[in-house]
């Protein structure tokens, strides 16, 4: 399962039930769109963290935005900027990235527990599955320490078959892209992206748990 936080239960961390529907966007959510998002059907946000600390750009997510997100009844989840495409993971990377995401998603008032999601896609072509696998794994390492679960979003070109995504994975949660087919063996999807929207003044994708 995969885990977000929600005013609705005393602010504490719960598990997400299945079919209800959220939405992923890299725009700082105001009250008033928080509002609109929920008026509208969405019970949940997730929202990005940068890889370096402290974040360069002011739309990664805030110990603010966090307070409006809940404050507007929404739960909320975490996901890093990927890095521009063709990049080549690495062991080293993968720690440093999954340390940045950590310590991001604490600043922003995240409490352990909830899900913070690797984004893994626009991969390299031959870049070995290997230095793949050791990014993710590194990842997952560094976020597991800042206290939080640990997720994998799938993207185009992630670098690893779907045999290889859950053979040689410490992951347990994965979310499918929009654009992507096939299935995890043995575990399948906890996120399923549908195609993006534009709503609200707002640019996003609707997910579905």
């Amino acid at each position: 399962m995969h885990r977000g936080m929600s005013k609705t239960n005393t602010g504490l961390v719960k598990e997400i039930p299945d079919n209800l529907l959220g939405f992923d966007t890299n725009q700082t959510i105001t009250a008033e769109a928080a509002k609109s998002f929920y008026d509208a059907g969405y019970r949940y946000a997730v929202r990005y963290v940068y890889r370096k600390v402290p974040p360069p750009y002011d739309f990664n997510l805030t110990a603010e935005e966090t307070a409006t997100i809940l404050g507007a009844g929404l739960g909320l989840m975490v996901v890093q900027n990927v890095r521009p495409p063709d990049w080549r993971p690495t062991g080293d990377m993968g720690s440093s990235d999954g340390n940045a995401a950590g310590a991001t998603a604490t600043s922003a008032n995240v409490p352990p527990g909830v899900t913070v999601w690797c984004d893994l896609e626009g991969v390299a072509a031959g870049t070995p599955a290997s230095d793949v696998t050791a990014y993710c794994n590194a990842w997952y390492d560094a976020v597991a320490w800042h206290g939080f679960r640990p997720g994998i979003y799938i993207g185009y070109a992630p670098g690893l078959s779907m045999d290889q995504l859950y053979l040689n994975q410490k992951f347990q949660s994965y979310w499918q892209a929009f654009n992507v087919s096939g299935e995890i063996p043995n575990r399948g999807y906890q996120l399923l992206q549908k195609n993006p929207k534009k709503e609200f003044g707002y640019e996003f994708d609707p997910d579905v748990t």
